[in-house]
């Protein structure tokens, strides 16, 4: 009898597994040391099933980028918006960008934030780009 096809739950639910095991991975070995054999070991399934979700570990490390930028940009878009004059809009950014760096201390200063491994686009991401010297990964105009 065949297989019960995944729901778009279940599916959801296994790339965030994903994304959780290969954040920690990223963050401990660097994500130049991270295999996808590795990912599929410490989540306990076959090395070849994050493929069936993934198309490769640049996709995984822009989806984790994704995320972690977009938690990013939302705490400095929520501090804007309560603060009621520039003065304040700049403290609140200031404030904002610290607040991110104590509850997520390894999404700036690490590889996962900035800097990409190949140039090419990937569903949700803009742009997978190294950043050219003097660019600040977009968050500079």
């Amino acid at each position: 009898m065949a297989k019960k096809p995944k729901t778009d739950e279940e599916i959801a639910a296994f790339r965030d597994k994903v994304c959780d095991v290969a954040t920690r991975l990223f963050i401990e070995r660097g994500p130049q040391n991270v295999t996808m054999r590795q990912i599929a070991s410490t989540l306990g399934v076959s090395p070849m099933t994050p493929y069936r979700y993934f198309q490769d570990k640049d996709e995984i490390l822009a989806t984790v980028r994704a995320e972690a930028f977009h938690r990013f940009s939302a705490s400095l878009e929520q501090a804007v918006q309560q603060a009621p004059d520039a003065r304040a809009k700049a403290r609140a950014v200031g404030d904002a960008y610290v607040a991110f760096a104590k509850t997520y201390p390894a999404a700036l200063p690490t590889d996962l934030f900035f800097h990409a491994t190949r140039r090419r686009t990937l569903p949700g991401v803009a742009s997978s780009q190294s950043p050219r010297p003097g660019d600040h990964g977009g968050l500079c105009a």
